[in-house]
């Protein structure tokens, strides 16, 4: 594949080994951005296990993985229905009616991720004793006190597929980094007396800080009004009915 591609877009024929210092600043310089956003990113969502390891017990944080490691399952919906609602309109190079598409993923995702969030609510316990035994059955809270932190979060989960894609990655950063400073100040707070309850209930709170400002900032960059952005319409899922249509 490599040597196919190498000598169909006539690389060699453009090849220099000549540097455009300018060009090469501009690279570092947003990949720079982009490593940083992610390392925040990361750590908001790695940070409270670093802090239990320090501040807890073992046990605490194995309680706690297994809580988060289910729910977190449920931010892989987004990446599944994204292939059915951009198909084709990746390519635009309209970028407003590309971030109109983007609010129409978010608006699905949210209304899927909250069903699933109810079943996951009701049937914790038992999904936790099925999964993992009795050992785990205090993970069956920490999935609870994560449900809405994880469904807010989507938000950001989503609506920073458009402007990362754009290039601004320091946007995520706006909503993130309130939101680390939220999640340590409340896991050093909370997990000695609380343990992995403690770090989820802190880990809720970060996500649904960054998620709400991120649809903040979002609003802001793409100047789509939040209603238009969050309100639900019938023609949101006219991408599955096509996709049935195909099918039948």
């Amino acid at each position: 594949m490599f040597f196919i591609l190498f000598f169909r877009v006539e690389f060699p024929a453009f090849f220099s080994l000549k540097i455009n210092a300018g060009i090469l600043k501009d690279l570092t310089t947003l990949g720079v951005v982009y490593a940083v956003s992610l390392l925040v990113i990361n750590l908001n969502y790695q940070l409270d296990i670093v802090i239990l390891e320090h501040l807890s017990s073992d046990f605490e944080i194995g309680i706690y993985s297994r809580g988060a490691n289910i729910v977190q399952y449920l931010w892989q919906i987004p990446m599944l229905f994204s292939t059915i609602v951009f198909a084709r309109s990746s390519i635009s190079k309209n970028s407003f009616a590309f971030s109109l598409k983007v609010a129409q993923l978010l608006r699905i995702s949210l209304l899927v991720i909250g069903a699933l969030s109810l079943v996951l609510l009701v049937l914790s316990d038992w999904i936790i004793l099925g999964m993992y035994g009795s050992a785990f059955a205090e993970s069956a809270p920490v999935l609870r006190f994560l449900l809405p932190g994880v469904l807010i979060l989507t938000l950001f989960k989503v609506m920073n597929m458009d402007l990362a894609g754009r290039g601004r990655p320091w946007v995520s950063m706006k909503a993130m980094v309130p939101a680390l400073a939220v999640n340590i100040l409340l896991n050093i707070l909370l997990v000695p007396d609380y343990g992995a309850q403690g770090a989820a209930f802190a880990s809720t709170v970060s996500y649904s800080v960054a998620g709400i400002l991120f649809l903040w900032f979002y609003n802001r960059e793409v100047q789509i009004g939040m209603k238009e952005i969050l309100r639900i319409r019938e023609t949101d899922f006219d991408p599955f009915r096509a996709m049935l249509k195909r099918f039948k």
